[in-house]
């Protein structure tokens, strides 16, 4: 689920509080949601502040770029204030947690963004893209399939863009990037 999905994802590890309470979340007895930086009790690791991949990787010199981790509202977005490292390096024009928006309106500006780094040839080196869906979320058939449409088709979109500058790049002897474009289920 993505209470402890979401630490294992970015941090390779989960909470003895998440690992204890996200039955309770998940089961409909109207525990609240603190995960995801809602709450240093969730962070994975003795340090809350040094427990995430962001972490390492900034602390490395490592361009970073943050599209919805993390992250709340509509737009413009915010990060939750327990991850301050990744408000400089978050696209607040990227909606955070909001289930109400559409994956390819995430997409799209993602897509807007990487043709600028690519224009300007500043691409991070790491790209952090949330995507909306869940599918461990109460919903009913059709709203499930049109969720899981969305996603994908915004999965494709981005894959597809993302393998094209690879192997053009590996053709061009340039540096190549690689991420990872994931969902937590």
């Amino acid at each position: 689920m993505s209470a402890d999905g979401w630490s294992w994802s970015t941090a390779a590890n989960a909470s003895t509080y998440d690992q204890k309470t996200w039955p309770a979340d998940y089961s409909g007895r109207n525990r609240g949601y603190d995960y995801e930086g809602g709450d240093f009790a969730t962070s994975p690791g003795r340090d809350p502040q040094n427990s995430f991949i962001w972490d390492w990787i900034l602390r490395k010199g490592i361009s970073l770029r943050n599209y919805g981790f993390w992250a709340t509202g509509t737009i413009p977005s915010f990060v939750l204030p327990t991850e301050p490292e990744l408000v400089p390096v978050t696209d607040n024009q990227f909606p955070g947690y909001n289930t109400s928006i559409k994956d390819q309106v995430r997409i799209d500006e993602w897509l807007r963004e990487f043709h600028q780094y690519e224009t300007s040839g500043t691409l991070p080196a790491v790209q952090l893209v949330r995507l909306r869906v869940e599918l461990g979320q109460r919903a009913d058939a059709d709203d499930l399939l049109d969720r899981t449409q969305h996603r994908d088709g915004a999965v494709e979109r981005r894959v597809d863009l993302a393998s094209l500058r690879i192997r053009a790049d590996h053709l061009g002897g340039h540096p190549v990037a690689v991420d990872v474009v994931g969902t937590v289920l």
